[in-house]
């Protein structure tokens, strides 16, 4: 479950691919955006797309694997 501000997506046409929106939630406290983080021209500041956080994990695997020989 992510540490992260989460964001509900409303209004946001990138939400289905934005880690904000469709990571899990902790079912037992979960920071969420108050308000969509949206400017003037319907972008968001702080989306995060799914390929770079997944991106990200899998580099992790790779340093764990390399360390472990």
């Amino acid at each position: 479950m992510p540490d992260i501000t989460m964001c509900r997506g409303t209004y946001c046409f990138r939400a289905e691919s934005c880690y904000r929106h469709t990571a899990e939630a902790n079912p037992y406290m979960q920071s969420y955006f108050t308000d969509p983080p949206l400017d003037d021209n319907d972008e968001c500041p702080y989306y995060w797309p799914i390929e770079t956080h997944l991106k990200g994990k899998n580099d992790d695997k790779r340093k764990d694997s390399t360390q472990a020989r």
